[in-house]
């Protein structure tokens, strides 16, 4: 726990300098992974990203936008597209594409799931509303206002929030921070991301808001 917080604060205190990590990793002498980081913990990923297998052959690429997923296309090892994925914008609809080996497309494909936590958006309500301590934003010295904290986390591929990095916490409101460590600590399992039905590892953003403007 207290690693964590080291890491965080130091996420916090040098966000603003933080500047892109180009990463290369290496698996049996040849290159696994290539792809940029926003940040030096190498969480929120930008731009194109490549990974290859043990035999160097191309498995995926991937474009992120500040940690997003907003492209994917997967490939078989002999070449040919396994699936196309395009995050949904506005009212525009995900880009869900998947082929056989052949080349034959396959119906209702889902390339990319992203993580969800149980009961949707309505239940992650639900959860933070129930464990959320507000209080916690409400001492003498902090003023009243609307308090953000903004957190890159990845969900494992068994649905466990894990490796909590502060993006942006308020300054005027230190103890917001912990607090919603916590309760991201307190938090069941996820479902989690899959790509082409297997579950994986995948990185998101989070935030959570502390209003006291309207607290008694």
């Amino acid at each position: 726990d207290q690693a964590w917080l080291e890491a965080a604060e130091y996420a916090k205190e040098h966000d603003e300098w933080a500047s892109d990590e180009e990463v290369e990793a290496v698996s049996n002498n040849r290159l696994a992974t290539e792809g940029n980081y926003l940040d030096n913990f190498c969480l929120q990923a930008d731009g194109p990203f490549k990974n290859y297998d043990e035999n160097g052959v191309l498995l995926d690429s991937m474009l992120f936008k500040e940690g997003i997923l907003i492209e994917r296309t997967a490939f078989y090892t002999n070449g040919n597209k396994k699936s196309h994925y395009v995050k949904a914008h506005d009212k525009v609809p995900a880009v869900q594409l998947g082929w056989d080996e052949q080349g034959q497309p396959l119906p209702n494909y889902i390339a990319v799931q992203t993580p969800e936590f149980v009961g949707g958006i309505k239940g992650w309500q639900n959860f933070i509303n129930k464990n959320l301590d507000i209080k916690v934003a409400m001492q003498p010295n902090i003023p009243l206002g609307i308090y953000t904290v903004k957190m890159d986390i990845w969900i494992t591929k068994n649905g466990k929030p894990t490796q909590f990095i502060a993006i942006d916490s308020p300054e005027k409101c230190k103890p917001c921070l912990l607090e919603a460590i916590r309760v991201l600590k307190l938090s069941p399992a996820w479902q989690p991301a899959f790509f082409d039905g297997v579950a994986v590892d995948f990185p998101m953003l989070l935030s959570m808001s502390f209003n006291t403007t309207m607290a008694n």
